[in-house]
């Protein structure tokens, strides 16, 4: 999805949406998230304008924003709030979480970057969420912020420019499906890196299908011999290994 939204693949479906009917929507179907967790969330949304924008990458804007607050909440609140700010409409989820150091405040919206997860344990989550609410944001031209202290909770909130007119309420995909578009080469090699198994064998069966042949290992030291012997056309190595 990141690399769809780089190489501009993806084009905004821009309509008058009702936020409030999206917002009360993702409360009801979020809430049991939220409880499991031992966290309250709470959404006001009862007399928020329309909005003008693509419907269903706000969604995943607010999606996003919202489960990364239920992520670093423990037995905590989380607020989703909208009100009119500047000429337009202002959406703000507030946690009252672990918070997040001034000097990493831009760090959190890089790609597979993980405040205390260094070696990428997969049971925390990929580090993508808020690369993709930064790349949406800046395709629909929506300004987003982000205001933290440690030990005591965030703010992110991103802005909208108001409808003209009221929206009516319509049912939207929870993401954009972004279809894959990369050109099929047969018989080319390809050497694979990546120490998850089930990442490897995604990768060996989505490279089959595109017509290459790919070889999967999951060390360095495999994959160093396995190069002395094999002529390779490309490498595809994990961003980071542990």
């Amino acid at each position: 999805d990141v690399s769809k939204l780089d190489a501009g693949v993806v084009r905004p479906d821009v309509s008058d949406t009702d936020l409030s009917a999206l917002l009360r929507r993702i409360e009801g179907e979020l809430t049991p998230v939220a409880r499991a967790r031992g966290n309250q969330l709470r959404v006001r949304a009862g007399r928020v304008p329309s909005v003008r924008t693509d419907p269903a990458m706000l969604e995943c804007i607010l999606r996003n924003l919202i489960g990364n607050a239920l992520h670093y909440t423990h037995n905590g609140r989380i607020l989703v709030g909208a009100r009119r700010v500047g000429g337009g409409v202002r959406v703000a989820v507030w946690d009252t979480g672990i918070g997040i150091p001034e000097e990493h405040l831009q760090d959190i919206f890089v790609e597979f970057r993980q405040l205390g997860n260094p070696q990428r344990d997969r049971n925390q989550g990929l580090g993508l969420g808020l690369a993709i609410v930064k790349r949406l944001a800046a395709l629909l031209d929506h300004p987003i912020g982000v205001r933290s202290r440690p030990g005591q909770g965030s703010c992110f909130w991103v802005q909208l420019p108001e409808a003209a007119t009221a929206a009516a309420e319509v049912a939207v995909p929870a993401c954009p499906e972004l279809a894959p578009a990369l050109p099929q080469t047969p018989e080319q090699r390809i050497l694979v890196l990546d120490d998850d198994r089930s990442v490897r064998e995604a990768m060996e069966s989505l490279l089959a299908t595109w017509g290459y042949r790919a070889f999967a290992v999951d060390t360095l030291a495999e994959a160093l011999e396995l190069d002395a012997r094999e002529s390779f056309d490309a490498l595809v190595v994990d961003y980071r290994l542990p």
